[in-house]
């Protein structure tokens, strides 16, 4: 994984304040003492927002209804700042209520976090090595997550204690579940991709011999694993079989991120090469290339399915997808490295790398092109 250093490097009592515009080239800074700063921004589509950077951490707060807590340009969840990571932060997972937000870091540490408080709930620590994959079961009875010291550690979400654990040979970089919860598929650093029965008792296949993965998804409909590698191609296996049902190529990178429609018709891929890629899953070709200004390190699809986020160095950009158009930039310190949208599509959790920091957003509906 790359890395990045800190926006700015201030002294203990100074503070940056960020602020930005949808579809803004600049970023405005100003140094506020004594640890307060106050700006107005604009994040997506106008809704106003302050940005605060330490210099080791992001904080997006909104502009709050005094009353209720909420954005009234959004009238949903606030955008919060999660804590932090005492590492890099490198994976992100919702519940399938959208209650709770789950993130793992280079510190060896998954928490849990509360959306509507913003409140640490959990921390499971310390584990045997980076957290580079998160994914809930389909009931949200179980978070599955893939660890660097080759194992797959299944929890109990009613305990928080862990109730299987499954061994690989290398890092775990990528986990899904199917949507029926009967299986998990995972993908690793050695380019093993496998499926496991849900309860982890048995290895349903396993596929070898390929270039590093990166990422794992399951297809809506369940038919469908792709995964993405760092030999610059992303791998289509039949879920009943195993059997490999053939390979993109277009990307001139290592590919980063890979992420289904909700209705899987499409298939968005991110790439160190600067791009997404959308394809057709039924003819298998590139049907929209979008262009970023660095490496793309995450990519994810709305649960709505208007929407598509991609996550990079210092940026991350929302599109509409009905007409492909950039709807809304968002500055940041720090790589992307990971993205979740909630269930309802209405708050988008960032992963900032460098910083260690967990922001939710709130995402307002985004306007086509005329």
């Amino acid at each position: 994984m790359s890395r990045s250093e800190p926006l700015s490097k201030v002294a203990p009592c100074l503070t940056t304040a960020t602020s930005f515009t949808s579809n803004a080239a600049q970023v405005s800074q100003m140094l506020v003492a004594g640890g307060i700063a106050v700006a107005m921004a604009f994040v997506g589509c106008g809704a106003r927002a302050l940005v605060v950077d330490t210099g080791s951490h992001l904080v997006l707060l909104p502009r709050l209804d005094r009353t209720s807590g909420h954005s009234p340009d959004s009238g949903r969840v606030s955008q919060r700042y999660l804590g932090r990571h005492a590492g890099l932060v490198v994976s992100l997972a919702f519940t399938p209520d959208g209650k709770i937000v789950a993130s793992g870091g280079t510190d060896r540490k998954i928490k849990i976090w509360d959306v509507r408080s913003g409140t640490q709930l959990r921390d499971l620590a310390p584990l045997e090595g980076p957290v580079y994959s998160l994914s809930f079961s389909p009931d949200g009875n179980v978070l599955a997550s893939g660890v660097h010291h080759h194992k797959i550690i299944l929890w109990s979400t009613a305990t928080w204690t862990p109730v299987c654990v499954l061994k690989h040979e290398f890092s775990v970089n990528g986990l899904s579940y199917t949507p029926d919860g009967k299986a998990i598929a995972s993908g690793t650093s050695g380019g093993t991709v496998r499926l496991w029965t849900a309860d982890g008792k048995r290895l349903l296949w396993r596929a070898e011999g390929h270039g590093s993965v990166t990422s794992v998804r399951v297809s809506p409909d369940g038919d469908i694993v792709a995964t993405a590698h760092a030999d610059r191609l992303v791998r289509l296996w039949k879920r009943s079989t195993g059997h490999l049902l053939g390979a993109l190529k277009g990307h001139t990178a290592a590919v980063t991120s890979v992420s289904f429609s909700p209705d899987g018709k499409l298939l968005a891929t991110a790439g160190a090469d600067r791009a997404i890629r959308i394809w057709s899953l039924r003819k298998r070709v590139t049907i929209r290339r979008l262009s970023m200004q660095t490496a793309v390190e995450s990519v994810a699809f709305s649960p709505d399915g208007e929407s598509l986020a991609g996550g990079g160095h210092d940026e991350t950009v929302l599109w509409n997808t009905s007409r492909w158009n950039e709807g809304a930039t968002y500055r940041h310190p720090g790589i992307a490295f990971a993205l979740a949208f909630s269930p309802d599509s209405a708050i988008l959790a960032t992963a900032l790398g460098r910083s260690g920091a967990v922001v939710l957003q709130a995402i307002s509906r985004l306007p086509s092109a005329r």
